[in-house]
């Protein structure tokens, strides 16, 4: 097993790796909310027609059907 320190190049890889995926991550989330923000106002494409009359969402529609 190698027991040296990281070096400055090792914390830096990890720090973009980790920026990387944080900003991707928080990307999706926010594009996440905004369809589900879409969805709840009935403005979504996919969300039929009795789910915008009942108010309820895509998935809990489909749950009934």
């Amino acid at each position: 097993m190698d027991a040296r320190p990281p070096t400055a190049e090792d914390i830096a890889v990890f720090a973009m790796t980790l920026y990387d995926a944080t900003a991707s991550t928080q990307a999706s989330y926010y594009e996440l909310c905004e369809r589900n923000q879409h969805i709840r106002d009935g403005h979504a494409r996919d969300v039929p027609l009795h789910s915008k009359l009942l108010g309820t969402s895509s998935a809990a529609s489909a749950s009934i059907n």
